[in-house]
């Protein structure tokens, strides 16, 4: 019962992991496809090539790592923890100001992104995950 429950939370992490790794590279794909159909748009300072070339980098890089940390979830690596609380972080940091919004569709990606991040961090530190990355090999 210990183990199913374990191997539902591990999944769990991989998917909120997986998720987020696809919809960054999904979005930075899209910033690609946007800067060739209408090039820099908006204010100067980040809206020239090099900037718009390092956020797409930024977003396919980060989208790449949370797909890998995926993976390590799946696999049950220690390392994993880190690299996954930080990417929680971040999606608190981008989440909560988009609730605040006065936009509707902003504050549903924020109530979303929000909730997903501090799902994954609850599921990090429960006792199965907990328990397994505990063990000494």
């Amino acid at each position: 019962m210990v183990f199913a429950m374990s191997s539902r939370i591990f999944v769990a992490l991989a998917a909120i992991a997986a998720i987020e790794g696809v919809t960054l590279v999904g979005y930075g794909l899209f910033e690609v496809i946007e800067a060739a159909r209408y090039g820099a748009t908006g204010p100067a300072a980040v809206s020239n090539p090099a900037a718009i070339t390092i956020q797409i980098a930024i977003f396919l890089l980060f989208g790449a790592a949370l797909v890998l940390v995926s993976r390590g979830w799946v696999r049950r690596a220690r390392w994993v923890r880190g690299p996954f609380i930080v990417a929680q972080l971040f999606g608190l940091v981008v989440g909560v100001p988009l609730i605040q919004a006065s936009g509707s569709v902003e504050r549903f990606a924020g109530i979303a992104i929000a909730l997903i991040a501090v799902a994954g961090v609850i599921l990090t530190f429960t006792r199965p995950v907990m328990a397994v990355f505990s063990r000494r090999d």
